[in-house]
Formats: structure tokens, C-alpha cells, sequence
């Protein structure tokens, strides 16, 4: 794996990816939206791999978002947001393990 690349890569994705990660629910479509716009950009890089796991956390974090302003919508109550952190998936935790 050429880390040099997945650096640099990263430097470039990391500030969208933060602000999906800390958007108000109000805000996500749109941070997302943008985040899945700045992998696109990498559909022929070499790590694509990498970069399928950020597209795959990407949804699944807009998936667990949705779920929770339906659960709220069908209650009609707003519940506060759970107090642990949404999962991620197996595999970008297995990548942070490694350091990327």
C-alpha cells in the first residue's frame, strides 16, 4: 500500500468527512451529499478500496441518522440521541487499527 498516497488522499477528503460526521440532523443530507461528491473524485484511484469504506460509513451513518428522526417522527416525541457513538463498520475499524 502506497501510504504516501492514502496521505495525501486524506488530507483531502478529512474535512468533509468531519463535517458529515458533526452535522446537526437538519444538515446531513447535504454534508453527506458533499462528502460522497469528494469520493467520487477518487472512483480510479488505486486505493479504491479505501475509499469504499468511507462511501460505506457515509451511508451507514445517513441510514442510522434517518432511522432515528423516523423513530422520533412515529413518537411524535423528541427522544435525545443515544449516548453511544453510531457504529462503524467492520472494515474501517479494522483499517484504523492498521493506521490505514
Amino acid at each position: 500500500m502506497n501510504v504516501e498516497s492514502f496521505a495525501a488522499m486524506f488530507d483531502v477528503i478529512e474535512p468533509t468527512f468531519t463535517a458529515m460526521i458533526e452535522a446537526n440532523p437538519e444538515d446531513m443530507d447535504s454534508k453527506t451529499e458533499a462528502f460522497l461528491e469528494v469520493l467520487r473524485q477518487f472512483d480510479n484511484h488505486p486505493l479504491k478500496d479505501r475509499i469504499e469504506v468511507f462511501r460505506d460509513y457515509a451511508i451507514l451513518l445517513r441510514f442510522e441518522r434517518e432511522k432515528e428522526s423516523n423513530k422520533e417522527n412515529r413518537n411524535g416525541v423528541v427522544e435525545p440521541p443515544p449516548t453511544q457513538p453510531l457504529r462503524r463498520p467492520r472494515r474501517l475499524y479494522l483499517l484504523m487499527l492498521r493506521g490505514w
